[in-house]
């Protein structure tokens, strides 16, 4: 038997599942969070950095319109 998963309660069992390493799953389960997980995954990682950056970036109209 494998140790047990890092996160414990309902939510952690759900991101383990769906985050788990991929060499122990079986092939529709391989599949499954290839098309399900994948995506969401990427779009949650891909508005953090935009949000980031978003409030990094000086902000142009206050620099127009003391110029």
């Amino acid at each position: 038997m494998g140790p047990p998963p890092a996160s414990t309660g309902r939510m952690g069992l759900i991101i383990d599942n769906l985050l788990s390493p991929t060499d122990k799953c079986a092939s529709s389960e391989c599949l499954y969070e290839l098309m399900f997980t994948t995506p969401p995954v990427c779009a949650i990682v891909y508005w953090a950095g935009a949000f980031v950056a978003r409030l990094l970036a000086p902000n142009k109209k206050a620099e127009a319109e003391s110029a």
